[in-house]
């Protein structure tokens, strides 16, 4: 399970996502953190999927353990989350995106920690906590550890 993930550490001009600068998260902060997460494998072709799944194949998503992502659709790496998950799917991987509209980098996760939960306000943070926490649940009673895919999943218990 993960919360706004930094899938790809390529700047791809066909990404409409990459040009959104928020108060959050923008694209030069994403350009930062690859050059202090890469260091001297910064733009360089060898980056490997380890350190950005997102330039793994599909063969290699292959076997990968069902997989949460949680985006916020005014994040700079919505697109290329997106295409993650196409990934995923292709290799026969059980995932799931939520796409939380209306949010930014982090600004929901962030809300959904510090807001009071008996503000009517505060619904929408709400929800996300309850669909984490449905998740959460999943991975303990479905033994995620492992890898799995769709298939078994879905035979009857």
């Amino acid at each position: 399970m993960v919360w706004v993930p930094i899938i790809d550490d390529r700047p791809m001009p066909q990404y409409r996502s990459l040009r959104i600068n928020s108060a959050f998260w923008g694209g030069s902060d994403a350009a930062q953190s690859a050059r202090q997460y890469l260091g001297k494998l910064n733009n360089c072709v060898d980056v490997p999927a380890e350190a950005f799944p997102g330039r793994a194949t599909v063969e290699e998503c292959v076997g990968l353990p069902p997989t949460f992502i949680h985006a916020m659709i005014n994040d700079n790496g919505l697109d290329q989350t997106s295409e993650y998950i196409s990934k995923l799917a292709a290799a026969g991987v059980y995932c799931e995106m939520h796409a939380w509209g209306g949010s930014q980098h982090c600004s929901l996760t962030t809300s959904a920690n510090v807001l009071d939960k008996d503000d009517p306000d505060a619904e929408y943070a709400q929800l996300f906590n309850k669909v984490c926490e449905k998740e959460i649940r999943d991975m303990f009673e479905y033994d995620l550890r492992r890898p799995w895919t769709v298939e078994e999943f879905n035979e009857p218990d």
